[in-house]
């Protein structure tokens, strides 16, 4: 890769990588076939889970503003888990001498299995106040979107920025096994309403009827 590419900065991980892997697994990621919608891709034990998990701990958490998360947000890839899935595919794509930008320019939506309901002003501000959330104040901005995602046995507090992940938070855990019937009918009619898609686009009625019937917001 020239250094005058857009994705110079990344020769930063792609080295460290270089440094870090053994040789076989760096062999793996020379010879297989990889795309981050592999069921195989984060599963335990995999060769690009533990590259995964270097780039997230090494860079994605502790970069902050350097060269490499600068560039990852052009693409819009805000969460660390976004950016060390997409480092990760373009590291086998860098070393197969392809196009990296595959891997970053790939869609990246949120797509967690979990229910988005949003988090309306008052309770936002209140998490803020009450400092749950204080590492978020540096990277939320007005026009970001508050969600709980109520997921099977969990609930947390999102922020999406169109329709990428920028931050999360857990805040519930709960026994699955109570839940699993009323969980399992409240996704069915999630998703049938449009799912994550719908909630983005603002299809979904997010806000008490009396607010949206107004003429509520209808995009993020």
């Amino acid at each position: 890769m020239m250094n005058n590419s857009p994705t110079a900065s990344l020769n930063v991980v792609f080295e460290f990588l270089n440094a870090s892997l053994k040789p076989e697994v760096k062999e793996c990621f020379r010879v297989k076939a990889i795309h981050k919608d592999m069921p195989d891709f984060l599963a335990h034990g995999s060769f690009t889970l533990e590259a995964y998990n270097l780039v997230r701990d090494s860079f994605m958490r502790s970069a902050g503003h350097s060269p490499v998360c600068r560039l990852l947000e052009d693409f819009c890839l805000f969460h660390e888990t976004d950016r060390a899935t997409a480092m990760t595919w373009a590291y086998a794509l860098h070393l197969k001498e392809q196009d990296v930008l595959e891997a970053l320019g790939a869609d990246y939506a949120f797509n967690w299995n979990g229910i988005l309901t949003e988090v309306l002003p008052p309770e936002r501000d209140m998490s803020i106040t009450r400092q749950d959330v204080p590492e978020w104040r540096n990277l939320v901005v007005p026009t970001d979107v508050w969600a709980k995602c109520q997921c099977y046995g969990y609930d947390s507090l999102v922020v999406l920025r169109g329709d990428r992940l920028l931050c999360d938070k857990s805040i519930a855990y709960y026994n699955y096994h109570s839940h699993n019937t009323s969980w399992d009918r409240a996704w069915e009619r999630y998703q049938a309403g449009g799912g994550h898609r719908a909630f983005v686009a603002g299809s979904l009625n997010r806000l008490p009827k009396k607010e949206s019937m107004a003429g509520g917001r209808k995009t993020i």
